[in-house]
């Protein structure tokens, strides 16, 4: 399962490295939420596919997750590290925001792991880095932030 988990993990940042959303979001659960500084709650694969679209439009090179711990939780698992987004290809020129990440695994149908759901949040100087994706991302209904 941890193996498992980490590929997920990798796939996902191999994804966004590429500039490929749709590739990123097909690692999500149908019904999965992902909670960023986007003003609302983001629902469903293809809701978190133009969220990840907006991003690669915005210069999103880089995700980087390090994971701290992973514990099962009945039947999904628990992911919590830190993580890293950069903007732009030059490291000088880049734009970066790093905090928590919480990703919440279960398994679908075929037997495989997908994100089901995921939380950003950025560090207190870092609050903001995003500020533009935020006001770009479509709203949706949702949790309010």
């Amino acid at each position: 399962m941890e193996g498992e988990i980490a590929t997920c993990s990798a796939s996902l940042m191999r994804a966004l490295a590429r500039g490929d959303a749709p590739a990123a979001s097909a690692l999500y659960a149908d019904d999965a939420r992902l909670l960023t500084s986007a003003p609302d709650l983001i629902q469903g694969r293809a809701g978190i596919e133009a969220y990840w679209r907006t991003g690669i439009a915005l210069g999103l090179s880089t995700l980087a997750l390090e994971r701290h711990a992973l514990d099962t939780l009945a039947d999904r698992v628990l992911d919590v590290g830190r993580y890293t987004f950069r903007f732009g290809h030059e490291v000088r020129a880049s734009v970066v925001e790093q905090g928590t990440y919480v990703a919440l695994h279960r398994r679908i149908e075929d037997g495989s792991w997908r994100r089901w759901l995921d939380v950003f949040d950025p560090g207190e100087a870092d609050a903001g880095a995003l500020s533009d994706l935020a006001g770009r991302t479509q709203r949706r209904g949702g949790i309010e932030r």
